[in-house]
């Protein structure tokens, strides 16, 4: 659904971690959390991904997120 329309994508929400980070919450009956980052205009690569059992997000989940942000980006 996010290749064919984008942010506008149903049950989606799309916020900035830090810096090239970013995060799609998908809202369905449990909620899940997928780490991604932009590598050129059209591209994205998935990080991570977790099922959200508090409000926020876990120091280690990040982490992991940014670890493998980094090797994809070097």
């Amino acid at each position: 659904m996010i290749e064919i329309l984008g942010f506008d994508a149903p049950r989606m929400s799309f916020r900035q971690i830090r810096a090239k980070l970013w995060e799609i919450k998908i809202k369905r009956n449990l909620s899940h959390r997928i780490f991604y980052v932009v590598v050129v205009k059209n591209e994205m690569v998935l990080l991570h991904a977790y099922q959200k059992k508090s409000q926020k997000a876990p120091k280690k989940e990040i982490e992991l997120a940014e670890k493998r942000m980094q090797e994809i980006l070097e």
